[in-house]
């Protein structure tokens, strides 16, 4: 799948990308949701929940 950042994204994508996708938001999930939360606390900016959801699933 192309990152937004590249270009649109494939409307097709292979199931093994798809499988590699849910494998990082669920490997992720659990730090994705504490921002989530932050963010309906009022803690973070949408911009800022944005890039900081975009970063963790970029990965390292």
């Amino acid at each position: 799948m192309t990152p937004a950042a590249d270009g649109p994204v494939d409307p097709s994508p292979s199931l093994d990308e798809i499988g590699a996708a849910l494998t990082v938001i669920a490997a992720r999930s659990g730090e994705i949701n504490a921002m989530v939360q932050r963010f309906m606390a009022g803690d973070l900016t949408v911009g800022g929940e944005l890039v900081a959801v975009a970063r963790l699933l970029a990965g390292p």
